[in-house]
């Protein structure tokens, strides 16, 4: 299993790997061994506390299990919660937003897999499914925050693409009611990133370059932005300056909590 996981505070030049894993895997065989490890790191408004997520996905019928790091203890504990599908590794369809992280996946609630979001609430530490746009279906998505809502961008493979902006009206973000905001009209681009401001979006265009979208003028701009060879291991995230320490203490405890 994955486990060379830090946490990294550029502000304060500060990186410190997280302690082993707690959860004790199975005998390995030939079909039982892990597949992936997905890690979600968010704010607990309540506790006031950072929290790391980490959800290992078995590649048999075992079903996935989760464990949480809170920021300020030394050691992970597992939470007995239930992720009802598999989640998706391309982090261009994870984000964090008001306390929520969220992750594309496939859900196996039904008979058929569904693509739905796996939103993990960092304060009660439960996951929920928030179902995309019926529209949505058929499509490639990406996830993002665009003036203080939850967006998803949609768009077909075939090329120039058009890209639809869905915005999560829901207070809560975690029922899924999604209203078509704007749709860009057909662009040379392949991956869109990151609002970076509040009218213009990132994008890797179809020459491995990073352009900026604008909303209002409708415009591309090539960005003196290096390391886009190969678009689908890009991921861009917005970043705010902070003096919160990542060092590990132990002033709180480790303990099991069963939900």
């Amino acid at each position: 299993m994955h486990s060379d996981i830090a946490l990294c505070n550029p502000s304060i030049k500060e990186f410190n790997h997280l302690p082993k894993s707690c959860i004790h895997l199975p005998t390995k065989d030939e079909d039982d061994y892990v597949h992936q490890c997905h890690v979600g790191f968010g704010y607990d408004s309540k506790a006031k506390v950072y929290k790391v997520v980490r959800i290992v996905d078995f590649s048999s019928s075992h079903r996935p299990r989760v464990e949480v790091y809170t920021l300020g203890a030394d050691c992970w504990r597992e939470i007995k919660t239930f992720v009802l599908g598999n989640i998706c590794c391309q982090r261009s369809l994870h984000t964090h937003f008001k306390g929520v992280y969220y992750w594309s996946g496939f859900s196996y609630i039904t008979t058929e897999l569904q693509l739905v979001l796996f939103a993990f609430d960092m304060s009660d530490e439960l996951f929920y499914l928030v179902y995309p746009p019926e529209a949505a279906f058929g499509s490639d998505w990406n996830l993002a925050v665009w003036k203080e809502s939850l967006l998803l961008i949609t768009h077909r493979e075939e090329a120039p693409k058009c890209f639809d902006l869905w915005l999560n009206e829901d207070s809560d973000f975690l029922k899924g009611s999604w209203t078509k905001y704007f749709t860009i009209k057909p662009i040379e681009v392949d991956i869109p990133l990151v609002f970076w401001k509040s009218n213009e979006i990132l994008m890797v265009n179809v020459d491995r370059r990073i352009v900026s979208y604008n909303l209002d003028t409708q415009t591309l701009k090539c960005l003196p932005i290096h390391g886009a060879e190969d678009p689908i291991c890009i991921y861009a995230i917005n970043y705010v300056n902070s003096i919160i320490s990542v060092k590990r203490n132990n002033k709180l405890g480790c303990v099991e909590t069963y939900i």
